[in-house]
């Protein structure tokens, strides 16, 4: 049997298999892990509170998981290529040029891969942002037909 958990990071209900509880989970709709903590109460599952609903700032989210991918990808042919010119260079044993030529593309990938990394990142909490005041407008919506509701009887 499933538990459901809520995502501590952006309020997604997850089904969990039994096996999972205390241990850590990828959320789906964030991509951030979170505890398979005890069930989440029944009579919020279901209600507007907590939606799990697709997100229309989901793209932003996959946006993020390319950039760090690229990121990632990037660092590896910088490092790579900075290899392969330090062995070109450096064909009898290892020379200074060598060297100073494979810690420039060593580098050069350190900062490519950490600019991807934070654009990914960003991209990932402005989602989270907008999920967040897609949630509070259409809560303040409900209280306010509430109100109305209440202040007509």
């Amino acid at each position: 049997m499933a538990i459901h958990i809520k995502c501590e990071h952006c309020g997604h209900i997850l089904n969990v298999p039994d096996d999972m509880k205390g241990k850590k989970v990828r959320c789906p709709n964030c991509d951030r892990k979170t505890v398979a903590a005890p069930e989440v109460d029944r009579q919020f599952v279901g209600t507007s509170a907590v939606s799990s609903a697709p997100s229309k700032y989901d793209s932003l989210r996959v946006m993020g998981r390319v950039f760090v991918f690229v990121g990632y990808l990037l660092a590896i042919i910088a490092i790579a290529y900075g290899l392969c010119r330090m062995a070109k260079l450096s064909d009898p044993g290892w020379t200074r040029e060598g060297l100073i030529d494979f810690l420039i593309f060593f580098i050069a990938a350190l900062v490519i891969f950490v600019a991807c990394k934070f654009a990914g990142e960003l991209s990932r909490v402005l989602a989270d942002i907008g999920d967040n005041e897609a949630n509070i407008l259409k809560l303040l919506r409900e209280l306010g037909d509430r109100l109305s509701q209440s202040a007509k009887r």
